[in-house]
């Protein structure tokens, strides 16, 4: 599950990367593998934090040395890793609620970062060091996006469209003006070549 996580976190990388330029399906591949590591995590959480391979995860075997404690920790773990991942795919896309969904993510696992690493430190087990890794990451990354600007992605995205990134801030300060919401949709068509003459 280690190379799924990588090889979903370096697709989610270049899907970003792709819709900032923007380059058609950077948003497809941006959703597609964040939302498949959100599920991963929400799922598999339990398997993946244990350091239980993917073929292991239904053998009673793979268990045996696992602590009581562990497998709840984990389950959690995973589910607040899939919060996490979802806010960082709601801001990248710039969809609403991406400020609650971050700050649902960023206020847990402030506090699992914390137990972690003195958890970690206290006995240095290999269990903490994979938990307090994903935490740093995700963690970091979430308060990174909750404090970006709200337009900035737009900002960049349609740094060629400056009507369109007008036209929806306009839109934004007065959401009950339907002429400012059609200024929106001619420009969106505008930017997409659909005008209609």
């Amino acid at each position: 599950m280690k190379i799924t996580e990588r090889i979903l976190l370096l697709f989610a990388v270049i899907g970003i990367i792709l819709s900032l330029i923007p380059i058609p399906g950077g948003n497809m591949l941006t959703i597609l593998a964040l939302g498949l590591l959100s599920v991963l995590y929400f799922y598999f959480g339990f398997a993946f934090f244990n350091g239980i391979r993917a073929r292991d995860m239904f053998k009673k075997s793979s268990y045996a040395g696992i602590k009581g404690i562990r497998i709840p920790g984990a389950i959690f773990t995973g589910m607040l890793s899939s919060v996490a991942v979802i806010g960082i795919l709601f801001k990248v896309m710039m969809w609403p609620g991406a400020s609650v969904m971050l700050l649902v993510g960023i206020v847990p696992f402030f506090v699992l970062t914390l137990i972690t690493i003195v958890k970690y430190f206290g006995n240095k087990d290999e269990y903490y060091k994979r938990i307090f890794l994903r935490t740093i990451v995700f963690g970091s990354a979430s308060v990174l996006l909750y404090l970006l600007p709200s337009y900035t992605i737009m900002d960049i995205k349609y740094r060629c469209c400056p009507d369109y990134i007008n036209a929806v801030k306009e839109a934004d300060k007065n959401p009950d003006d339907v002429t400012l919401q059609e200024k929106v949709i001619e420009e969106r068509k505008k930017m997409n070549g659909d005008a209609i003459e």
